[in-house]
């Protein structure tokens, strides 16, 4: 039985992210639906690389991330039909099809995930409204606090060579707020000023100015997918490839229209073959028709509970913030992952440097721990009367008193 661990549902769709629904698509059309399951981790620590989606498949196999579990899955099954109609994946694609599917695969990751960071997270209007609670209601606390906020920072960075950082309204208005106590403007009392404008009327003046750029970078992704699909069933062949599964993913997020700030899923609707296209397959592969093979989540025990707390200590610890700039969030899908296979690893550099990383944040966690557990259990023993705390005390030494015989006592100097 394989196992496939994802970010739990959002936005109508299955998973919140983009890997995770692509590698539902993929299991969906390749694997017989009795022959895996879906489980609601939310839990990166699953993964021996700290990585959702994450499979396990047969002798505790882990692969993580959706380019490897592809690779996996038509390693696995290349060369056989499967039951029930299912297919081996990209088995009938010639050598020019395979070429353009990694081709396409890099074009959508880098034109079209940014798009979905602006519309999800860096719209201000958007993240505050719909996407925070989406995320707070699947990641388990601690994270729920913490994580939210650093993806919205990633995204705001994958994102920024677009020059629509003015979609962040936040942002925005703290650029205004400065140049108000800047200048000439600094003089005049605040309740002189003109009226402070609305996050809404902000987010339309913003999102008004962006207008072309908007319509420049959505047709820079939208327009060759639409002549790719025209006239075909699917991007490649007759049936869904690798790219059909990750082009499905990240357009059934880009179809969201139930956002304050729907502009992406309103220039999908200018492309009506690549909109219908969505449309059916998203019904047919993520829809409540699909069936997909759920499995319940464990709870989480206290000892995991304490170890998340403690892992979100860390990661807000000097040595983690650090560091924050070479590694990526569990969310991101910007880098396709390395597969690790149990007693099978691949010992290239990137991946030693992941693991050095690793056993450096796992010392910090280590100290963090010793530290908590110590500081509790010493309040534990001291509150059951096991333990006495004994405070030292201080006493004022005073100085010894001089006396001055009969003249002091006629002075008054006693």
């Amino acid at each position: 039985m394989i196992e496939l661990h994802i970010y739990g549902p959002a936005f109508g769709l299955p998973s919140v992210d983009t890997q995770c629904l692509a590698a539902i698509a993929l299991l969906k059309v390749t694997i017989p639906q009795d022959e895996w399951i879906l489980v609601q981790s939310n839990d990166v620590s699953v993964s021996p690389f700290d990585e959702l989606p994450a499979l396990r498949a047969a002798s505790q196999t882990w692969v993580s991330g959706f380019r490897n579990i592809a690779s996996y899955i038509r390693d696995e099954y290349s060369g056989t039909k499967l039951a029930n109609g299912v297919h081996s994946i990209d088995l009938k694609l010639s050598d020019q099809s395979r070429a353009d599917n990694e081709a396409y695969l890099s074009f959508l990751e880098s034109r079209g995930l940014p798009l979905l960071d602006l519309s999800l997270y860096v719209s201000s209007d958007n993240y505050t409204t719909v996407t925070r609670s989406a995320l707070s209601d699947i990641l388990p606390w601690p994270q729920s606090w913490t994580v939210p906020h650093h993806l919205r920072e990633y995204a705001r960075k994958r994102s920024e060579h677009l020059g629509l950082s003015g979609l962040d309204v936040d942002a925005t208005r703290e650029k205004e707020l400065k140049k108000e106590n800047e200048g000439l403007s600094a003089a005049i009392p605040k309740s002189l000023r003109l009226p402070k404008k609305s996050v809404t009327s902000l987010l339309g003046s913003s999102a008004e100015q962006a207008r072309f750029r908007l319509e420049a970078v959505t047709a820079d992704l939208f327009e060759p997918l639409e002549e790719l699909l025209r006239g075909q069933k699917y991007f490649l062949a007759d049936e869904m490839s690798v790219l059909d599964c990750f082009a499905l993913a990240l357009l059934s997020q880009a179809s969201i229209g139930d956002l304050p700030q729907p502009w992406l899923s309103n220039a999908l609707e200018k492309y009506p073959t690549l909109r219908r296209w969505t449309a059916e397959n998203k019904e047919k592969v993520f829809g409540v028709e699909a069936n997909l093979p759920w499995t319940r989540v464990t709870e989480r025990s206290w000892t995991q509970l304490v170890q998340d707390v403690v892992n979100s200590i860390a990661e807000s610890s000097p040595v983690s913030i650090a560091s924050s700039t070479t590694r990526t969030s569990s969310l991101d899908t910007r880098n396709a992952s390395r597969p690790h296979t149990a007693g099978k690893s691949k010992y290239d550099r990137k991946y030693l440097f992941h693991v050095k990383q690793r056993n450096h944040q796992n010392v910090v966690r280590g100290v963090i721990t010793a530290c908590v557990s110590s500081v509790g259990l010493v309040g534990i023993l001291a509150y059951s009367g096991f333990l006495t705390l004994q405070w030292p005390t201080f006493r004022r030494s005073h100085p010894v008193r001089q006396t001055f015989g009969q003249a002091g006592s006629f002075l008054g100097l006693r």
